[in-house]
């Protein structure tokens, strides 16, 4: 199953998680993205934006299921890629490799997390 860059979009995640738990099959596994340090994205009459997460948050979703494991995206330069002007995104991208690599931090833009029920 696969729920990408939903669940912020979503008033209740716990009821999504919930009923993703309730679909899969014991042993399933489930891929997610939880965004975390991440612009307002609001699209009016369309599209809602109510959360962003952190560890503890997406733990808590998370509790009822066997185990969950993953990755932070990129660091502090992904997340200020996501900020920035969309003309400079191009050269900031490439200023953020950099800095990503050589500076880790607990700061993050999205979190890929892969759950098995």
């Amino acid at each position: 199953m696969i729920c990408s860059h939903v669940l912020e979009r979503t008033p209740r995640p716990d009821l999504v998680i919930d009923e993703m738990y309730r679909v899969l099959r014991p042993g399933g596994g489930a891929y997610l993205t939880f965004l975390d340090m991440h612009p307002f994205h609001h699209t009016e009459g369309v599209l809602c934006d109510y959360h962003r997460f952190k560890r503890d948050a997406i733990g808590l979703l998370l509790c009822d299921g066997k185990s969950y494991d993953g990755p932070q995206g990129g660091g502090l330069g992904h997340v200020a890629v996501n900020f920035a002007p969309k003309r400079v995104q191009p050269w900031v991208q490439r200023v953020a490799n950099v800095v990503d690599k050589r500076r880790p931090t607990t700061a993050t833009d999205v979190f890929y997390v892969s759950a098995i029920r």
